[in-house]
């Protein structure tokens, strides 16, 4: 197999015209094109099947609004009010100032976008990882500050210390939304997935270059070549089976691939459980809840003494 060049995974740019039907949560066909930060690749899953309902229910669909239109990413809803996502999501690739909170919607608790169900989710922080290096990728993940708590679950995320959950031949599923290969036009209207494996931190190195495994995995779908990710899935989930039966862990968050989305070349993903410190801080912080400070109403001054205090 032939090495491909490090790419990062360009979000989805949607046209103006194509904004309303998002926003009312009704994806119809839309004229998509790629907005890339230079040559990228890697999105939404090629060769998968539709999620059925409730069954990846910690999935976000994240929109933004960007100049004339509104690009597109994955994400995770690791607490109630916060969403994991890719870094270069999440801040001015050339700049490296974080984009405004203003201009995102996150919508979760769906699989189908066409159905209007679910909820839809403004944003008021935006903080990428701080150690992310925008020209390499590495640390590529972010969160966002959802205004209000949402009902979605929050997907379990891999520890230091959980490397045996995601060894070698680890069979794993990657999930999201956006266009099904390369030559499609239009965002997938369902949440998509499949499974692929992970592969040694040393064939990753012969495939990659430059690949960084203390912050980095990588996966190819090795059984059938069939699979694998396009344009829109960045910031996705890598999940793999957890300790408790049933359920699934975040090992990864999709970085980036290829230009051609070929399923024959590996897909690289920010390995979770090197920032695990970072997001156990902050998934902390708005877990605990908030105590609202009592109305001026009830702090008002006591009543004067009914017999005038002698002078």
């Amino acid at each position: 197999m032939s090495r491909p060049a490090r790419h990062r995974s360009p979000r989805l740019l949607l046209a103006a015209a194509a904004v309303l039907p998002l926003l009312t949560l009704a994806l119809t066909p839309l004229a998509l094109a790629v907005r890339s930060h230079g040559p990228g690749a890697h999105g939404s899953i090629v060769g998968g099947a539709t999620a059925t309902e409730g069954q990846y229910p910690s999935a976000a669909f994240v929109i933004q609004a960007h100049g004339k239109g509104f690009e597109a990413c994955s994400g995770t809803v690791v607490a109630p009010s916060l969403v994991l996502t890719a870094g270069h999501c999440a801040e001015n690739l050339q700049t490296g100032v974080a984009d405004a909170a203003r201009g995102y919607e996150v919508l979760t608790g769906q699989v189908d976008l066409a159905t209007g169900h679910g909820q839809r989710s403004s944003v008021i922080g935006v903080i990428p990882y701080p150690g992310y290096e925008r020209h390499f990728d590495v640390g590529d993940a972010a969160l966002l500050v959802l205004a209000k708590p949402v009902t979605a679950p929050a997907m379990p995320i891999a520890k230091r210390g959980h490397a045996q959950l995601f060894g070698a031949g680890t069979v794993a599923t990657i999930a999201g939304w956006g266009v099904t290969s390369l030559t499609s036009r239009t965002p997938s209207k369902r949440l998509r997935y499949a499974s692929t494996v992970v592969q040694p931190a040393k064939w990753c190195k012969r495939h990659v270059r430059p690949f960084y495994p203390k912050w980095e995995l990588c996966t190819i779908d090795s059984a059938h070549f069939v699979a694998g990710g396009c344009f829109g899935d960045s910031g996705g989930p890598l999940m793999v089976p957890g300790s408790e039966q049933g359920q699934l862990v975040e090992v990864g968050v999709v970085a980036f691939g290829t230009v051609t989305c070929s399923t024959r070349y590996p897909g690289v993903y920010t390995r979770v459980d090197a920032l695990s410190g970072w997001l156990r801080s902050w998934i902390a912080a708005y877990g605990t809840p908030i105590v609202s400070q009592p109305a001026l109403t009830s702090l008002a001054a006591p009543a004067p003494a009914s017999t005038p205090v002698a002078g």
